[in-house]
């Protein structure tokens, strides 16, 4: 990593991998509508570990072992990723930057003890990162309320 990554904080968004520059924009930033108007997606979000203790009775999955019911329904208001990439460079519908960069990817503050203290992790490609017609946020509140990392 950059040494001069090191001190950001829980609400820096970088794009280190994407862009030839390493872009840094903060949540408070997005938030005062910055080149981003806010979005209000309603959506039922499904934990990826959902059900997996059960799966794992029948053959062993990696990963955090959850029951059934790992799942929300929420309103969720943030800015459309597709708009923040393009701000660092990255046009619309794009599958590859020039750089190689395929997916885009997401990394927790929050710890996950399970997996030995490292992050909660995922990924998409880019390509639906950046579709404008995609419901990709970068979310700053959830049911109206501001959320707080």
């Amino acid at each position: 990593m950059d040494p001069s990554l090191k001190s950001r904080t829980s609400q820096d968004i970088l794009f280190p991998f994407l862009v030839s520059s390493t872009s840094l924009f903060s949540y408070p930033w997005l938030t005062f509508g910055n080149g981003s108007s806010k979005v209000n997606v309603t959506a039922t979000l499904q934990c990826a570990g959902n059900r997996r203790t059960a799966m794992s009775k029948i053959q062993k999955v990696r990963g955090v072992g959850w029951d059934i019911s790992a799942l929300g329904n929420a309103t969720w208001g943030g800015a459309k990723l597709s708009d923040v990439l393009e701000l660092v460079g990255i046009p619309e519908l794009t599958s590859v930057t020039s750089l190689g960069g395929k997916h885009v990817e997401f990394v927790s503050v929050d710890k996950c003890k399970e997996e030995k203290g490292g992050p909660y992790t995922a990924s998409i490609p880019l390509k639906q990162a950046t579709d404008p017609d995609a419901d990709v946020l970068l979310v700053y509140q959830m049911n109206g309320e501001v959320e707080k990392h």
